[in-house]
């Protein structure tokens, strides 16, 4: 009976000392600021029950209205502040970079597998501000025209691909991306169907993609259990986190492996990677540039896993849109008919008088934005914001998708309008109204470059148009939402890809390159496999 009651009061004692440790309590320098706002939590687990799971992001602009525009959840110890601004985004991350330029040392995807090597996980260091230095250089503008005709051909054959097999649209744009991508990163030319380079990087970054989601994995908050023995208890983080090492590994190293071969046989073909190699070569001695190494390698993968996930997202959401809304098609092929004519493919030269095709591509990411929540930051520094105290080692959210559907900048946000970038005051004009920058940070040039090259070449020769149910006949309406998951894709749907005429079938027969073989994954690579749990829902 005894022992009975010494553990109650154990228990009452550490119920106490949660519920104490629980209440906010200012270092001496910033007593007389404010906490942010947010929710109220529960002793020791916070807002850990409420914390969405699904369309965060939604749900993150809903608690805006009720707690302003940056405010503050806590899961088990842990403040998480989130940001719905452009204003107060800029300031902080900006304005204050020093501050909170680092990024949270997130367990699941960075150290479990791996991701922390890649400069969007990277703690502002040395080692960032080195991969930031590489990737400026290889994707500023000029360095990028000479890979411009890379999207011009790739863009081509994707037309080939959809008049050769239009039902398979959905694998074509991952096809067509990734070969894309992989000849400007790396050099390698991707073809036929599934890739394994390309398949071996779209593992990956799924894998990293249900790893970032907010608050979904305990070990980011409990790092010890890493320590607990997998067959004492199944916390349900260990086959994810093996499953997103593996393939990491396998498409980063089997990627520069490539490079590496290519350069020893004197025959690589001009790519980011090599400038890179050329680049640290040229600039240090080669104790420093071994070092270099290293960073180049995981530099050039952070790259082409942005480059492999931003632009896809963006063409499939650009489908639905066409799809459910037919006037927009019907406006742009008019655009790329009276500017361009149908005699010929469009081009990068005729991008300057295609403005509603620019303005359908910006409309595309700002009324779906890639990462609707993106990477997290991460404070090092005890900081004030407007009377506000913002703790160190906080981590910051930004809620991209509340600033792309802030009535401030843009009226009617959820309706797909272009027409918002068009005129003497378009909403580029003002800098936080400027989907590009948000959705493709360092890729911002080669990004928009291949999206423009994809979108116009395909409304010149087809027409996107609704889904023919089975058992009627008839058309319907699809789906027009988003998915669930960090990065956004739509809810699944389906549409029909059809020629305009005989015209464009001629056209693409004649003006693009015939579709290639596959390279292949080096000697001693092969792509990871792909369970049924974590299979990309396309």
């Amino acid at each position: 009976m005894d022992y009975q009651v010494h553990i109650a009061f154990l228990f009452i004692a550490a119920s106490w000392w949660i519920f104490a440790q629980s209440k906010p309590r200012l270092p001496a320098p910033y007593s007389h600021l404010k906490p942010v706002p947010g929710p109220k939590g529960l002793p020791f687990i916070g807002n850990a029950l409420r914390m969405p799971r699904v369309m965060e992001w939604r749900v993150f602009k809903e608690w805006a209205s009720i707690y302003g525009n940056i405010f503050k959840v806590t899961i088990f110890g842990r403040t998480i502040v989130i940001v719905n601004s452009f204003d107060i985004a800029i300031e902080l991350i900006e304005k204050r970079g020093a501050i909170y330029s680092s990024r949270p040392q997130l367990i699941m995807a960075g150290k479990l597998m791996g991701f922390n090597a890649t400069y969007p996980l990277m703690s502002y260091n040395d080692g960032l501000r080195a991969a930031r230095r590489l990737a400026h250089h290889t994707l500023s503008p000029r360095p990028l025209k000479s890979f411009v005709d890379v999207p011009e051909t790739e863009g081509g054959r994707w037309l080939r691909r959809l008049l050769n097999n239009p039902k398979a649209w959905k694998q074509s744009v991952v096809e067509t991306n990734g070969a894309t991508t992989m000849k400007i990163i790396y050099g390698y030319q991707a073809g036929g169907e599934k890739d394994p380079m390309v398949k071996a990087f779209e593992v990956a970054l799924h894998a990293f993609s249900l790893a970032i989601a907010p608050g979904a994995h305990l070990v980011d908050f409990f790092p010890s259990l890493q320590k607990v023995p997998s067959w004492l208890f199944r916390f349900g983080f260990r086959e994810l986190a093996d499953h997103g090492r593996d393939a990491l590994m396998y498409s980063v190293n089997a990627s520069w492996n490539f490079v590496q071969n290519q350069v020893d046989a004197g025959i690589a073909r001009p790519s980011m990677a090599l400038d890179i190699l050329d680049l640290i070569q040229k600039e240090r001695n080669e104790k420093a540039s071994a070092d270099m190494g290293e960073v180049a390698k995981w530099t050039a993968a952070a790259t082409a896993g942005a480059g492999a996930h931003t632009p896809v997202s963006a063409l499939m959401f650009w489908v639905l849109a066409m799809v459910t809304h037919p006037h927009v098609q019907k406006k742009a092929q008019e655009e790329l008919d009276r500017v361009v004519g149908r005699n010929r493919l469009p081009n990068l030269e005729d991008r300057p008088n295609l403005p509603y095709i620019e303005a359908i591509i910006k409309e595309v990411l700002r009324w779906h934005p890639v990462t609707p929540c993106g990477v997290p930051h991460f404070s090092t520094e005890d900081a004030e914001y407007k009377g506000m105290f913002i703790p160190k080692g906080t981590s910051i959210i930004l809620n991209q998708w509340a600033m792309l559907h802030d009535t401030a900048y843009f009226s009617e946000p959820e309706k797909f309008l272009p027409e918002r970038f068009l005129g003497d005051s378009p909403a580029d004009q003002v800098r936080p109204g400027n989907p590009y920058a948000i959705a493709f940070g360092f890729g911002l040039h080669l990004g928009s470059i291949m999206l423009f090259c994809f979108i116009s070449k395909a409304l010149a020769t087809f027409n996107i148009e609704r889904p023919i149910n089975p058992q009627d006949g008839k058309e319907y309406d699809p789906p027009a939402d988003a998915a669930p998951g960090n990065v956004s894709f739509p809810a699944e749907f389906d549409c029909r890809f059809v020629s305009r005429d005989q015209k464009a079938i001629e056209l693409i027969k004649r003006d693009t390159e015939e579709l290639v073989e596959a390279e292949g994954m080096p000697a001693g690579f092969e792509v990871p496999p792909e369970s049924h749990q974590l299979a990309h829902h396309w």
